[in-house]
């Protein structure tokens, strides 16, 4: 027994306390403790005793974290007489439950224990019994119920009690009944006006606090708040509960500035501050930015000791973050622990709001070496970390990951993120979408996110359609209206400005001033635009005047189309010059020292024209500016802000930078960025990204490029705080020179530069994933630099020119898939060029045509990865490839042929070769039957020898060929024949009898196992009737002369038409035995040419019916039937990919080809037949396939089923049992739906087990133990797009045994039984 029940320790309870007598209960510590416990008062019968009983029912109950509720339940409902301490357990227990528990309904669950308490009436109830049962009361928001406990609340006479008071009140203050609340509480304290009696009675005057604070916190929760004010004014003793009452009502409610005074003004009282003080004020100074009060926090928790914990210190650093000083964010994050991922989120968060994307991405991989699993909210952080850095690619990759691999649901606030990092980089078609598919509720804050793109990016026709939608959803909220005017401002559509600003007018819409705030010495300044309120509104005016002359010297000019207003030019830069945070500034500049940074925090988006005055201001006064608007921070220093211009849509004009001037006091690098390649790849319209490349902004802020300097010695940007980050002299420094170059999914719609040859130190290349057009130059293998390229999936065409490989000596990785590349791959122009370090060359899915380029083999030793996929070469693979040591190779979907190389130890599969020419043969292919395997040059012997034989015997041959045509047709005919006798005989021994039997030349018949019985006449004379129509032919019901039945398939005509391959494939077909296939017994084919295949005649339903069927008595199909269907489908079709000595591919799997027994066992059909098929018929199937939604994404290109294509048919099968719908594409009509897209939903609406059909719910406590999560991540592994990721059948059916359902006693009922048949369970 473990040592800690044997040996209690700790101090020594008091006799009179229960505990004492049970010290082996005391000692334990966790829920196996007690059970080990409890095993040995069963034994001893020791659990007879009410006062053991008890015990062990409140440690079950009420022990924190460790406390079992089922259990506790158990022991409870054991218990003979359970005494009023036992109700009172088990009920406290219920009602005080977390709400992370399962079960949800405990609550409810304790109100009625508490009704069989009162109905039993063996015990009373008492004060201590409805405090719980009012808090279950509450839960459940049933103000009724909680009526009726109060009038046994009175019948008991306990409505004296204070505690039982204030859970009455808090009851009908939580069920929203304010009216009962007051009654309660003013009746009751006009009793508790005696102040001798409220001081001498303790639990009274406790019991009144409490009273005091629960009708606050009612008034707080109802919004209230002058009258929740007025109740705390007149308390007449406030407790800390009190003031954090009111302190986390305001904070919550927006109201930050009277939560703050609140808490100046309980630093004045008696009462000090406790951890739930500061973690509710602590959100309210960072809304205002008050950093000096945030640090007076922080200190105050250090000196009084109190628990720096993961909420407590999260909000500290949260605080920091929202108050400019993300390095003391970063400092408090350092000295918590981690193992909580709310402090990840909130440095992560910290970093995103200052556009510290590499930091926030950063600090997320630490996350995930850390083993801290991700929330929702890590990714709100991650996702706006991706745009304020324009991180497009990045975010979308992040999206999906938290989708696909982490299995979060998105949430509005990911959806606003996506919305506006599309929207900053110009996707506006894509981000509409983006909100238009949307599985949740679109509201007015993601549509004004794109309103906010459209004016950034000046389309106006998306704007105001966008503006309509906002109008709609949000009728009186002014956010759309000056949006709308704003954008059609900036046009000079001054009429259009005119109808939106009456519109408004007449609505009484009213647009929010501007405000900004400043903390100076702890006081909050708040300023307005053109404010002259302040006390210091002279100096403010003349320092404003001065920053306008400085600025002017400067050569600054005012970007006066940033007033959307109808006024002459002077009047706009007037009102420009007293922008709200301009003001802020100007007080900020009078009032501090020279060295003092300046922190502001601005109610709404800051304008370009403040931004860029900023930056020159920061820079003539030495000062760092620190702004905080509705998005953002920025941070200004030396002239630049940390977000590098991202804001604004279009760069500074040029009065505000320093021009670009001759390259010979120039990094000639940087130079070429801006003259020459910034211009060619952006194309005509101007690039998020690329704006950041402007001679203003240092060299480290420029987007997506990597510097080096002319000895070697790499630029270090990636630290905010090191000095290189703001050096703007780097641009002048010659040594200075392009390293890597690298904007992937950039929204680049130019052409390559042909000056990209001319950096002679870069070294890397990438550009995949844009719009580039025309032709990669040929200068650009004229870099002596240049080591890897990727140019991937652009529109990049014509032929690659030889000097590619003149990069030979240094190249480790060429990539241009997915362009339209053609021509023949040209030969390295330069003689004995070796392409040594070549490790990568991907040429996939261009079209690229000529036979396979032999020197990849003679010239690229190194070579990992090779992919010529999706090409037009043809020819023969040259058996040299073999000799590379390739890890990956693609060489499907061209036109190769003949015998494919021997490859050894690389044993790659199918899918490298498939789609190719059908005379390609060779592992992992086709077996090469009657191929000698002999050298080009032996070949050519043997061709000359029987050249030479020919003309020697050509007579004879004419004459031979003359009788072969006249004896073909009598040939062909007695095929069939060749085994008549082994019928009579009995066959082989085996039981296939693979012979004929002829009946007057009527036709010919082949039997198989089980088909014995079967003799021509039968067939002929059976008479049948049609049961169904298939795209393979029409299916009868025919019976037979003794009274039996058979099913026979009459193949379309055409099939079966080359005899010579299609009887192999009939009799490979007849062998086939597996319990869950129907087996063929026997092939007819008439003299017409009319052809059979004849099977049992099973009187069973198809799947089809089962699960879409309505009819009167059809069996109920419960999650353990379904999934006993569903393995033994995964089983025959693993059985036909792996399980024969030549695999099978089914080619039609759906669930009308699967037909069920009254044991629910599946047995599959229609196997193998599309190999016997014409190819029109073939593509027929494919196209119902496709109509059918069961059609694989590759068969879009490919004309032939495959194993993957049979696994993507059985995961849509899969979907199709566990959701009960028909699968197919048009599912608007309701009758066929997508169903992969419909999972994808209903787990980013949270709602995954709305999906299941509702027979597959019945009885089920847990999907998960039940393998119904596990089912439902299987199919839709099942059905990934890309093929090489699906599992195998036999990996299917593993998973599938692996999670059976626990409860299989539905899958027959008691009278019947399996006599025959095995269960596979």
């Amino acid at each position: 027994m473990n040592s800690t029940i044997t040996s209690p320790v700790g101090p020594p309870l008091p006799r009179s306390h229960p505990s004492a007598l049970f010290p082996l209960i005391s000692s334990c510590k966790t829920m196996k403790d007690l059970n080990q416990v409890h095993a040995l008062f069963i034994k001893t019968g020791q659990i007879h005793n009410p006062l053991a009983a008890a015990e062990v029912l409140r440690f079950c109950a009420l022990s924190g974290e460790h406390r079992d509720l089922e259990y506790a339940r158990q022991v409870f409902d054991q218990m003979r007489e359970p005494n009023c301490f036992s109700w009172n357990t088990i009920i406290r227990g219920l009602a005080e439950s977390s709400v992370d528990d399962e079960e949800e309904q405990q609550p409810l669950e304790a109100l009625l224990l508490f009704r069989q308490m009162v109905s039993v009436g063996s015990v009373e109830p008492n004060q201590f019994t409805f405090p719980s049962v009012l808090k279950a009361c509450a839960r459940t928001g049933s103000v009724e119920m909680g009526k009726q406990v109060h009038g046994l609340v009175l019948k008991y006479g306990l409505d004296e009690d204070v505690f039982v008071l204030s859970n009455l009140v808090r009851m009908y203050v939580m069920c929203g009944a304010m009216e009962g609340a007051d009654v309660l509480f003013f009746r009751n304290v006009s009793d508790y006006g005696n102040v001798y009696k409220v001081v001498r009675d303790k639990r009274r005057k406790d019991g009144n606090v409490v009273l005091w604070n629960v009708m606050v916190d009612g008034c707080v929760r109802i919004g209230d708040f002058q009258a929740a004010r007025e109740l705390f004014d007149k308390m007449p003793q406030r407790s800390v509960v009190s003031w954090n009452v009111m302190i986390s009502g305001y904070a919550q409610n927006g109201l930050f500035k009277e939560a703050i005074e609140l808490f100046r003004d309980m630093q004045l009282g008696e009462v000090c501050p406790n951890y739930v003080t500061l973690v509710s004020v602590l959100p309210a100074i960072s809304r205002l930015g008050a950093l000096e009060l945030g640090k007076w926090v922080h200190l105050y928790a250090e000196k009084n000791k109190i628990e720096m914990n993961d909420v407590l210190g999260s909000a500290l650093v949260d605080m920091y973050s929202k108050c400019g000083s993300i390095e003391k964010a970063l400092q408090v994050f350092e000295s918590l622990p981690k193992e909580n991922p709310i402090t990840w989120n909130a440095i992560i968060g910290g970093f995103a709001m200052h556009g510290r994307a590499k930091d926030a991405l950063h600090y997320f991989s630490r996350m995930e070496k850390a083993s801290v699993m991700p929330t929702d909210v890590t990714y709100i952080g991650l996702l706006s970390a991706c745009s304020h850095g324009g991180l497009v690619r990045e975010g979308r990759s992040f999206f999906k990951h938290m989708v696909s691999v982490e299995g979060l649901e998105p949430r509005i606030e990911h959806y606003g993120c996506m919305v506006d990092l599309l929207g900053r980089a110009g996707h506006l078609e894509e981000a509409e979408e983006l909100i238009l598919n949307m599985p949740i509720k679109q509201d007015d804050v993601i549509w004004k996110a794109l309103l906010g793109a459209c004016k950034m990016h000046k389309n106006i026709d998306t704007g105001k359609r966008v503006a309509e939608i906002l109008m709609n959803l949000a009728p009186h909220d002014s956010g759309s209206y000056v949006a709308l005017s704003n954008l059609y401002a900036s046009s000079g559509n001054w009429e259009a400005v005119s109808e939106v600003r009456l519109k408004m007018k007449d609505m009484d819409i009213r647009k929010d001033p501007g405000c900004s705030w400043i903390e100076l010495d702890g006081v909050i300044h708040e300023f307005l635009v053109g404010d002259d309120s302040h006390s210091r509104a002279k100096e403010i005016h003349s320092m404003l005047e001065e920053i306008s002359y400085e600025l002017r010297l400067a050569g600054y000019r005012p970007k006066t189309e940033q007033v959307l207003l109808n006024m002459d030019a002077e009047e706009k830069q007037s009102t420009l010059q007293y922008h709200s945070e301009k003001i802020a500034i100007a007080f900020g500049l009078i009032s501090t020292g020279h060295e003092t940074p300046l922190r502001i925090v601005k109610n709404l988006r800051i304008c370009e024209d403040c931004h860029a005055s900023i930056k020159l201001i920061s820079q003539i006064y030495k000062r760092k500016i620190i702004v905080r608007d509705r998005k953002r921070f920025h941070h200004f220093d030396h002239g630049a802000c940390s977000c590098m211009d991202c804001c604004s849509s279009s760069t500074l004009n040029q009065s505000s930078t320093v021009p670009v001037r001759s390259p010979s006091s120039y990094s000639v690098d940087a130079v070429l960025l801006l003259e020459t390649i910034k211009a060619s790849l952006q194309g005509n319209s101007e690039n998020l990204l690329l704006s950041s490349w402007n001679s203003s902004a240092p060299v480290c802020q420029w987007r997506g490029v990597k510097w080096v300097f002319s000895n070697g010695s790499p630029l270090l940007c990636d630290d905010v705080s090191s000095p290189q980050w703001t050096n703007l002299s780097l641009f002048r420094d010659p040594s200075l020179h392009l390293l890597s170059l690298q904007l992937p999914s950039a929204n680049l719609s130019g052409s390559l530069p042909r000056e990209l040859g001319e950096f002679t130190m870069l070294q890397s290349l990438y550009l995949n994933v844009n719009s580039l057009k025309g032709t990669i130059p040929l200068e650009l293998g004229y870099s002596s630099s240049l080591s890897d390229i990727d140019l991937g999936n652009n529109l990049l065409n014509g032929v690659l020119a030889p000097s590619i490989w003149n990069l030979c000596n240094k190249l480790v990785s060429l990539r241009l898939h997915g362009n339209s590349l053609s021509g023949s791959l040209p030969e390295p122009a330069l003689p004995n060029s070796t392409c040594r370090n070549l490790q990568f060359l991907d040429l996939g899915d261009n079209e690229f045509t000529g036979n396979f380029p032999e020197f990849i083999i003679t010239q690229f030793p190194a070579l990992k990865q090779l992919d010529l996929g999706n090409n037009l070469f043809s020819g023969p693979i040259p058996q040299g490839l073999a000799e590379l040591n390739l890890e990956k190779l693609d060489l499907s979907h061209n036109n190769f042929s003949g015998v494919l190389p021997v490859f050894g130890k690389s044993n790659f599969a199918r899918e490298v070769f498939e789609g190719n020419n059908p005379a390609l043969c060779g592992l992992p292919l086709k077996s090469c039957s009657g191929n000698s395997r002999l050298s080009s040059g032996a070949i050519a012997g043997l061709v000359i020898g029987f050249m030479t034989g020919t003309v020697v015997l050509a007579s004879f041959l004419i004459g031979y060929v003359q009788h072969k045509k006249r004896k073909s047709k009598a040939e062909s005919e007695d095929e069939l024949e060749e085994g008549e006798d082994e019928v009579g005989d009995g066959g082989d021994g085996n039981g296939e009898n693979e012979g004929g039997v002829g009946a007057g030349g009527e036709g010919k018949l082949i039997l198989f196992q089980g088909g014995e019985h079967l003799t021509l006449d039968d067939v002929l004379n059976a008479t049948g009737q049609v049961m169904e129509k298939t795209n393979y032919g029409t299916v009868y019901k025919a019976k037979l002369a003794d009274g039996g039945t058979i099913a026979l398939r009459l193949l379309r005509e055409g099939s079966c038409k080359d005899r010579s391959s299609c009887i192999p494939v009939i009799k490979q077909l007849g062998r086939i035995r597996h319990e869950n296939l129907i087996p063929l017994r026997a092939f007819y084919q008439g003299k017409r040419g009319e052809k059979l295949l004849i099977y049992d005649h099973l009187p069973h339903r198809s799947l089809h019916d089962y699960l879409h069927e309505t009819r009167v008595g059809k069996p109920v199909l419960n999650w353990a039937r379904r999934h006993k269907i569903a393995l033994g489908i995964a089983r025959g079709l693993a059985y036909l990919h792996a399980g024969l000595e030549a695999p099978i591919t089914h080619g039609n799997v759906r669930s009308k080809n699967v037909l069920i027994d009254d044991f629910f066992v599946a047995r599959l059909t229609e196997f193998g037949l599309d190999k016997i098929m014409v190819p029109a018929v073939a593509d027929e199937i494919v196209a119902l396939a496709k109509t059918d939604g069961y059609k694989a994404p590759e068969l879009q290109r490919m004309k032939k089923c495959n194993s993957r294509t049979d696994v993507y048919a059985f995961g849509i099968m899969l979907l199709e049992i566990l959701i009960g719908k028909k699968p197919g594409k048009s599912g608007r009509s309701g009758e066929f739906v997508d169903l992969p897209s419909m999972v994808k939903v209903a787990v980013l609406e949270e709602t995954t087990m709305e999906v299941f059909d509702v027979e597959v719910l019945k009885g089920i406590r847990s999907p998960m133990e039940e393998g119904l999560i596990q089912a439902l991540k299987l199919a839709m592994g099942c059905c990934a797009p890309v093929p090489s990721v699906r599992p195998t059948m036999d990996e299917v059916v593993k998973q599938l045994e692996e999670n059976r359902p626990r409860n299989r006693s539905a899958l027959y009922s008691p009278t019947e039984t399996r006599s025959e048949i095995g269960t596979p369970f």
